[in-house]
C-alpha cells in the first residue's frame, strides 16, 4: 500500500520536472518566446528624393557618351548620326553643281573627248588614268576613318587636269552616284589631297584631260 503511494509521489515529481524542462530555455525565455518574436519586423525600400531620381538616358545620348570615352563607335549600340561638317570641299560641291548643274553635262564631255582620242594617246590615257587612281585610293584611306566604315555608296568623279597635272576643276556627277554628303565631301577631299599629279605621258598630247573615276563604299 506505501508502495503504491510511493510510486503516485514519484509519478507526479516526474510530470513536474518534465513540464519544467519543455516549458523553460536555458537562455531565460521560453519556447513561446521563440515563435513569437518580441519585435515586429518589416522590409523598408530607401527611394531617393524626387529631385535626386535621374531620367533615364536615351540609347542614342547613351551612344554618344560611349563613343566620347572610346573614342568610336561601337557597332554593338545604336548609330549615332555623324554631324555634317562644312568645309572647302563641300563648298566646291556646291559651286561644281551650280556650274555644272548635276555633273551630267561634264562626265559627257569627258567621254566625247576621249572618243575623239586616237588609239595610242587612248592607250595612255588609260596608263595614266589608273596612276592617278592609285593614288586618289592611298588618299581615301588616308581620310576614311574608322568611325566611317559604315557609310556605304557608290560615287562618280569626274575632274580635269591640266598637262602638267595641276587639278583644273572637280565635280560629282549626281546621276550617277548614290553615297550621301559625308562621302562626296571625302572624296573631292581626298582628290584634293592627292594632286598635283605627275604631268602627262609624252602619248597623251593634250593641254588638259578630264576623267571619270568611279568609287565604290562598301561594308564587309
Amino acid at each position: 500500500m506505501f508502495g503504491e503511494r510511493y510510486f503516485q509521489i514519484a509519478l507526479v515529481i516526474s510530470l513536474i520536472a518534465h513540464s519544467f524542462l519543455f516549458t523553460t530555455w536555458p537562455g531565460g525565455g521560453s519556447l513561446t518566446d521563440i515563435r513569437k518574436p518580441s519585435r515586429h519586423i518589416e522590409l523598408v525600400y530607401l527611394l531617393p528624393a524626387p529631385k535626386d531620381i535621374e531620367a533615364p538616358v536615351a540609347p542614342a545620348k547613351a551612344a554618344v557618351q560611349r563613343a566620347e570615352e572610346v573614342g568610336y563607335v561601337d557597332e554593338r549600340e545604336e548609330k549615332v548620326p555623324v554631324p555634317q561638317k562644312k568645309d572647302f570641299a563641300e563648298e566646291e560641291l556646291i559651286a561644281a553643281k551650280a556650274e555644272e548643274d548635276d555633273g551630267s553635262v561634264a562626265r559627257e564631255r569627258t567621254l566625247s573627248e576621249l572618243a575623239s582620242m586616237e588609239l595610242d594617246e587612248k592607250e595612255n590615257y588609260v596608263d595614266y588614268c589608273f596612276f592617278i587612281r592609285e593614288n586618289i585610293q592611298r588618299a581615301l584611306n588616308d581620310n576614311y576613318h574608322s568611325n566611317q566604315s559604315y557609310l556605304e555608296g557608290d560615287v562618280l568623279l569626274n575632274f580635269t587636269l591640266y598637262a602638267n597635272g595641276e587639278l583644273k576643276k572637280s565635280c560629282v556627277v549626281d546621276s550617277y552616284s548614290t553615297a550621301g554628303p559625308l562621302i562626296r565631301t571625302l572624296v573631292l577631299k581626298s582628290l584634293k589631297g592627292a594632286s598635283p599629279f605627275p604631268p602627262f605621258p609624252k602619248g597623251l598630247r593634250r593641254s588638259e584631260v578630264s576623267f571619270n573615276i568611279p568609287i565604290a563604299f562598301e561594308t564587309e
